[in-house]
């Protein structure tokens, strides 16, 4: 643990209690992917498992409340990421992403009545529960035309991002970041085109969240922008 693990006394959104007694956290990962192609497909996927030991995590000192403790735990990650994609002519491609996340660790959950462990004077029962902002089911489409020979291309993307309901102790008393019952889902329709001036140089130019939608990327703290327009140019040395 670092020296503000041990000892920080406030962390956004929350009061934190100094514990010097934490242990060095240990993670374990191993992780299986596989890709290849077909004609006009192409395809990329995996999967990956992390064994967790002794995750520092920070739980609330009593219900409801901003205060939090710190504490070892045990638990895991694993998710499985999927990439597909498709070639409809040699200047059209579409791509299909998705991404899922599952993940606990140990945690103290406060029963002063119950509990069986003392920690400065109050009760706790350790339970599993979600590790913090744990990332939501999501998935990208995008469509990308080039045409050959031509300076110009074009992207249109989609992207679809579940309700983020699962939450850790400490994120159901985090309301300055995450919404009471959890972060909600959201669609972005974004187009985007860009022309090569010279080999060095280029301008392009974004429509994001075209529909104006108003969303949160889970655990920011703060809404995404709503509808808006993009010009850059890039030039390279």
């Amino acid at each position: 643990p670092s020296l503000y693990d041990l000892t920080s006394t406030d962390e956004t959104s929350a009061v934190e209690r100094p514990n010097t007694k934490l242990e060095p956290e240990k993670f374990l990962q191993a992780e299986l992917g596989f890709r290849g192609d077909s004609g006009s497909w192409d395809w990329r996927t995996s999967y990956y498992y992390t064994l967790i030991k002794d995750m520092i995590v920070r739980s609330p000192v009593d219900s409801g409340n901003s205060d939090v403790l710190k504490s070892n735990g045990d638990g895991f990650i694993q998710g499985v990421e999927l990439e597909l994609g498709y070639h409809w002519a040699p200047s059209l491609k579409s791509e299909l992403s998705f991404s899922w996340m599952d993940g606990e660790v140990e945690q103290m959950l406060d029963n002063n009545a119950t509990g069986t462990i003392a920690i400065n004077g109050r009760n706790y029962s350790p339970v599993n529960r979600a590790t913090t902002r744990l990332m939501p089911v999501q998935a990208k489409f995008i469509t990308q035309f080039a045409p050959a020979g031509s300076n110009w291309s074009s992207d249109l993307s989609f992207i679809v991002v579940s309700k983020a309901g699962d939450l850790s102790l400490k994120d159901e008393t985090d309301r300055t970041r995450i919404p009471s019952n959890g972060t909600p889902g959201y669609f972005l329709t974004n187009i985007y085109g860009n022309y090569d001036i010279s080999d060095s140089s280029s301008i392009s130019l974004a429509l994001e969240n075209i529909a104006d939608v108003d969303y949160r990327v889970h655990g920011s703290g703060i809404n995404g922008p709503g509808r808006n327009f993009i010009l850059s140019y890039l030039h390279t040395f």
